[in-house]
């Protein structure tokens, strides 16, 4: 959002054109039509709502076409932005080292979303948690175990998922280790996920979704330490793990506790755009991290996007009393510049 003083950005958003690489030996989701949809939402919602100048392909986008909203993320379609009159980026895309937008990422533009090394290390859901443990935050026990080094000793049931976001797909509930060993192999017969997965003890308790912003000038004020949003309860679960609902609710003492803990966490990396922390309760009662995505939904049911798909961000600003533009104007804030 401009200041006084400052011009307007002219926005573009990318979105996943290239099929992503390998990343530590796993194949990362990828779904090229939802990923252009998801980005063509952004795009509409931004450029409709009046809130940003939002630069396109064609000169008069319509709403039955995505891709009249969007570039690629590939050199072609950053320099068609940039020849529209581009500025600023948003980074709908996967984040990995040497994409070919880190050579654009200097102080002639700003960006919305996360630094490409931030998304190469923390995307990786072993090393983020290793971090934490280390750092003595409140995240539940990780282990990284293969077909043939079963090294996971805690308690069952347990969860097995990828080292990386995976949309929800090798994710799985085993119930004793021939469970878990059986869905390695699995697994890595599969071809995507690598010969190893990480595995985390199953909690039994509620479950929630902590959305969080970087800190920064908004329009509510300076925040100079990142800030929560209120936490969203995922209820009905499938199995334990997948919910079917999801309901905003005010936190009450247990929650501020690992709310407080999560904004702590975002400034310590000094992560730059907005994410979200997935939490459950231990047999304690006390809440435990267990995954950071570093890369929320941040769409609106808008246009082209998918009604499954769900923003935590929108979710909560609604429950506020706020409303999709002023969920977008915060959005807005969290540009970066780029760093040489």
């Amino acid at each position: 959002m401009a200041k006084n003083g400052e011009k307007l950005m002219k926005l573009a958003v990318l979105y996943p054109k290239t099929p992503i690489p390998v990343i530590d030996q796993v194949v990362v989701s990828w779904r090229p039509n939802e990923e252009l949809c998801a980005s063509a939402s952004i795009a509409c919602s931004f450029g409709l709502s009046g809130t940003i100048p939002v630069v396109t392909p064609v000169d008069s986008p319509g709403i039955g076409d995505p891709s009249d909203w969007v570039f690629g993320d590939d050199m072609d379609g950053i320099r068609q932005a940039i020849s529209r009159g581009a500025d600023a980026f948003f980074l709908n895309i996967p984040l990995y080292s040497g994409h070919v937008v880190t050579s654009i990422m200097n102080h002639e533009f700003c960006f919305i979303g996360q630094r490409i090394v931030q998304g190469t290390r923390l995307g990786n859901r072993f090393y983020f948690a290793s971090i934490l443990q280390e750092t003595k935050y409140s995240h539940v026990q990780t282990t990284f175990s293969t077909c043939d080094q079963l090294r996971y000793n805690g308690l069952y049931p347990a969860v097995a998922k990828p080292v990386r976001k995976s949309q929800g797909r090798g994710i799985r509930r085993v119930d004793d280790a021939a469970d878990l060993r059986h869905h390695l192999w699995d697994m890595a017969a599969s071809g995507s996920y690598g010969r190893g997965l990480i595995v985390q003890p199953f909690l039994p308790g509620r479950e929630i979704v902590i959305p969080v912003f970087p800190r920064g000038l908004y329009p509510d004020g300076l925040h100079d330490s990142a800030w929560s949003l209120p936490p969203i309860l995922k209820i009905d679960h499938i199995n334990g793990i997948f919910p079917k609902h999801y309901v905003p609710t005010m936190a009450d003492s247990c929650m501020r506790k690992i709310c407080n803990e999560c904004e702590s966490i975002v400034d310590f990396f000094n992560i730059k755009g907005p994410v979200c922390f997935e939490c459950r309760q231990d047999s304690a009662g006390v809440y435990q991290i267990f995954d950071m995505d570093l890369q929320p939904d941040l769409s609106l049911d808008f246009l082209f996007k998918k009604s499954s798909v769900q923003n935590h961000f929108l979710t909560s600003f609604l429950f506020l009393g706020k409303t999709q533009t002023d969920y977008l104007n915060y959005l807005l804030c969290t540009a970066w510049p780029g760093e040489l």
